[in-house]
């Protein structure tokens, strides 16, 4: 049997498209949460600044720059988990139009009808 055919190949392949949702779904989560930190940072500087508390701003400053770093590399790692999703889910696809390409092309046996053996 051919790969494309085989069923535990296309049940790994399933399996592999449910992993990469999930890893979708956590690098989201990471994403959120990195931006809701640059959020923070931003905030408590702005009221460090409006407080007088230059040392406190610059500090923040750099934090939030550090936390955008993270952010943005939270960011690629999203976009690398939704195209390795996609790609995943287009292979899936690919395997679904192969076999039934293949089905198509089999000749279908018909047994003999009753009708013609009686006659």
């Amino acid at each position: 049997m051919r790969p494309a055919q085989d069923p535990a190949h296309v049940s790994a392949e399933l399996a592999a498209a449910e992993g990469a949702a999930q890893y979708c779904e956590i690098a989201r989560q990471v994403y959120a949460a990195a931006q809701e930190d640059v959020e923070c940072f931003r905030r408590r500087a702005i009221a460090s600044v409006l407080a007088d508390d230059l040392d406190s701003a610059l500090e923040l400053d750099a934090r939030q720059r550090v936390a955008e770093a993270d952010r943005d590399e939270a960011w690629r790692e999203y976009r690398a988990a939704i195209d390795s999703l996609s790609a995943t889910m287009a292979d899936i696809a690919a395997y679904q139009a192969l076999n039934r390409q293949r089905a198509e092309k089999r000749p279908t046996i018909v047994p003999d009808s009753p009708t013609s053996e009686a006659a």
